[in-house]
C-alpha cells in the first residue's frame, strides 16, 4: 500500500502523520496498540509492533534500523536486570534459592511491568513473583503489594512465603479474611503500618462494595493475580471492578493463558496491559474465523471454526509474556507414567448409559442444549447409584479396590480425584466397608481451616488415601510425599487434568509417578480421553505449548460425533 506518511522513531515509539485517509486509518487501527494523539494530530505505535507496520505499509528504512537496534537492546536488558538480580539476592536473605530460569522470570516481571507469567504446573510461578515483588519493596520499603488469588490458595502462599523467607516475613503480611467488621481493622492496619507490605485476598471479595471502596483508593505498587484465568471473560462484575485498580505493575500468573478460546487472551491482557488490543469486535475480527449458522427453524448463531494471523498475535504478546514448559526447566524430574484401566460395565448400567446416550444424541439433533443430559452420562460411567441412589456394585469402584489392595504393602500415600462429590461419598463408603479406613476425603463442601487440617494431615502421615474433588487441583503441593494419582473420571477440561496431576509430578518430586485413569469400556469416557491427549491443536503457535479447549467438547457436531462413537474432527 503507497502513500506519503511522515515517520518518525522516537522513545521507543514510531510517531506517524499522512494525509487523511479513511482507508488508511483502517489499516492503521489493524496494529495492535496503536493509539491517535489529537493534539499532535499523529498516529503512535509501539516500537516492537514495527513488523505489523511494514506488513501493511512496506518496510522503512529508518524505522527498520530503529526496531532492531530496540530488540538488541531489550535483550541486553533482560539480561542485565537477571544480573542486577541475582546479587540482591544475598541481601534477600532466602531461606532456598531459586532455580536460574525463575530469576529470569522474576527478572521479566520487574523488567516489563505488565507481564502473564505462564509458566508450566510445579514451575514454581509463585517464587517468580514473590523475589520480584521483595525487589520493589527493597527499594523504598514501603511498597504496597496486593496478590488476588483463589481462595482456595491464600493458604498456599502464605507456606511459599514462610518457606523462602522465614516466619518473620509474615510480619509484612496481611490475609483478608472474616466478616465485614473483621475485613475493615485488617485493611485500616495495613493502610497505616508502614511495615505491612503484602495484602492476600480472594478474586470474590473485590466485587463486594467495602472491600472494593478501599481496594480502588490505594496506590498500589503491584497487582498480582494468581491463576489469572479467573478473569478470562471480561464482561463478568469481578473484571469490571478489577479494572479500576490502579498499579504500576500487573503482574498474571497462570499455567494455562488459553482455557477455552482466545476470548481467554484478550481478556486476561485486558487487565494486564490495557490497550494492547483495543476493542472486542476488532480483535475478533483480526484472528477469528467464524461461522454463521442458520437453521430452516429460525435459529440463528456463529460458532468459532479456527483462528487466523496467528503470527501476528504471537508477536503482539511477546514482550509481556514469558513461557516456561515443564519439560525445558524441570529436566531432572523422574519419569512419569500413565496407565489406563478400561472397566467394564454391568448389564444394568451398560442400558441406562444407551438410554441416555440416545437421549443426548436427540436433543442434538433437536437443537436442544443436552447439558443436563451430559452430566447423567457422565455420571452412570461412574455408577449407577448417582442417578437413582439405589446401591450396587460399580465397576470402577471394584476396579479401584483391586489397585489399592495392590499399593496398600508399599505404604504409598495415594491421590485421589473424581469431579462429582456423589460419587466421592459413593466411594468413600465402598473404602471403608472394605477396611481402608486411612481415608481422607476433601471437597468444595470443607471450609478452608478444614480442607487445610486434612491437607496437613496427607501430607505428615503415611499409607493415607486421600479422595477428593477437583477443589484440590490447585495450589497444593504434595509432591514430597505423594507420586499416585489416580482419576476415576476425566474432567472435559484439559487444563483440569493438568492441574490434578501437576500436584504431585512438579519441582523437588524424587519418586516415578503413577498417574491411573479408570474409564468405563466402550463410552464416551474414552474417546474423551483420546482428545485430551492424542487430539493437539493450533495454540501451540501462540504460546509454544499444544492444549486442546474445553469448548470443544460443548461444539454440537463435535459432541454428536464425538457420541456417535465417530472420529470428531478439531473444531
Amino acid at each position: 500500500m503507497e502513500i506519503f506518511m511522515n515517520l518518525i522513531p522516537k522513545e521507543d515509539k514510531i510517531y506517524i502523520s499522512f494525509p487523511y485517509d479513511p482507508e488508511v486509518i483502517q489499516k492503521i487501527k489493524e496494529i495492535p496498540g496503536r493509539i491517535w494523539d489529537p493534539v499532535n494530530k499523529v498516529w503512535i505505535i509501539p516500537v516492537q509492533n514495527y513488523p505489523y507496520f511494514s506488513t501493511i505499509f512496506g518496510e522503512n528504512d529508518k524505522c527498520k534500523i530503529y526496531y532492531e537496534e530496540y530488540i538488541r537492546k531489550e535483550s541486553s536488558e533482560l539480561n542485565n536486570k537477571i544480573l542486577e538480580l541475582e546479587s540482591k539476592l544475598e541481601s534477600f536473605k532466602l531461606l532456598s534459592q531459586p532455580f536460574k530460569y525463575q530469576i529470569e522470570g522474576s527478572a521479566f516481571l520487574l523488567k516489563n511491568k505488565q507481564v502473564v507469567l505462564n509458566f508450566d504446573l510445579g514451575t514454581g510461578k509463585t517464587i517468580c513473583a514473590l523475589v520480584a515483588s521483595l525487589a520493589l519493596v527493597k527499594e523504598d520499603g514501603k511498597s504496597k503489594i496486593l496478590v488476588i488469588t483463589p481462595s482456595s490458595l491464600k493458604q498456599s502462599w502464605i507456606n511459599e512465603m514462610e518457606k523462602f523467607f522465614g516466619k518473620e516475613f509474615l510480619s509484612l503480611v496481611s490475609v483478608v479474611k472474616g466478616e465485614r467488621k473483621d475485613r475493615e481493622k485488617i485493611y485500616f492496619e495495613f493502610l497505616h503500618r508502614d511495615y505491612k507490605n503484602y495484602l492476600i485476598m480472594n478474586y470474590e471479595l473485590v466485587r463486594n462494595s467495602m472491600d472494593f471502596e478501599f481496594l480502588k483508593d490505594v496506590d498500589w505498587k503491584c497487582v498480582v493475580l494468581d491463576e489469572v484465568s479467573r478473569i478470562k471473560n471480561f464482561r463478568t462484575q469481578t473484571f469490571k471492578y478489577m479494572s479500576f485498580l490502579r498499579a504500576q505493575y500487573r503482574w498474571g500468573l497462570t499455567g494455562y493463558v488459553l482455557e477455552n478460546s482466545l476470548k481467554d487472551l484478550y481478556s486476561i491482557f485486558k487487565f494486564i496491559k490495557p490497550g494492547l488490543f483495543g476493542n472486542y469486535g476488532g480483535f475478533k475480527e483480526k484472528y477469528f474465523i467464524e461461522t454463521h449458522i442458520s437453521t430452516p427453524t429460525g435459529k440463528h448463531w456463529t460458532e468459532i471454526e479456527g483462528y487466523k494471523n496467528i503470527n501476528e498475535l504471537k508477536d503482539a504478546i511477546k514482550d509481556n509474556l514469558i513461557r516456561k514448559k515443564r519439560s525445558e526447566v524441570l529436566v531432572d524430574l523422574p519419569e512419569m507414567t500413565t496407565q489406563n484401566y478400561y472397566v467394564g460395565m454391568s448389564a444394568e448400567q451398560s442400558a441406562m448409559y444407551s438410554k441416555i446416550e440416545n437421549e443426548v444424541l436427540d436433543e442434538l439433533n433437536r437443537e436442544v442444549n443436552p447439558l443436563a443430559k451430559l452430566t447423567f452420562l457422565r455420571e452412570v460411567c461412574d455408577s449407577p447409584e448417582m442417578l437413582d441412589g439405589i446401591v450396587r456394585e460399580s465397576g470402577k469402584v471394584n476396579e479401584l479396590l483391586e489397585i489399592l489392595r495392590e499399593l496398600r504393602s508399599n505404604g504409598e500415600n495415594v491421590l485421589i480425584f473424581s469431579q462429582f462429590v456423589k460419587f466421592i461419598r459413593i466411594v468413600e463408603r465402598e473404602l471403608i466397608k472394605n477396611g481402608f479406613t486411612n481415608l481422607i476425603t476433601i471437597t468444595g463442601e470443607d471450609s478452608e481451616a478444614t480442607k487445610w487440617t486434612k491437607i496437613n494431615a496427607f501430607i505428615q502421615g503415611k499409607n493415607i488415601i486421600c479422595i477428593c474433588s477437583d477443589t484440590m487441583a490447585y495450589g497444593v503441593n504434595l509432591q514430597e510425599n505423594c507420586s499416585i494419582v489416580i482419576n476415576l473420571d476425566l474432567p472435559w477440561n484439559p487444563a483440569k487434568l493438568e492441574n490434578r496431576i501437576g500436584r504431585v509430578y512438579r519441582q523437588g518430586q524424587k519418586k516415578k509417578v503413577f498417574v491411573i485413569n479408570l474409564m468405563s469400556e466402550g463410552t464416551v469416557e474414552e474417546r474423551v480421553y483420546d482428545v485430551l491427549v492424542g487430539k493437539k491443536d493450533l495454540i501451540k503457535d501462540i504460546i509454544g505449548s499444544d492444549e486442546v479447549k474445553e469448548e470443544h467438547f460443548y461444539n454440537r457436531e463435535f459432541l454428536k460425533k464425538l457420541i456417535e462413537h465417530g472420529e470428531p474432527n478439531e473444531a
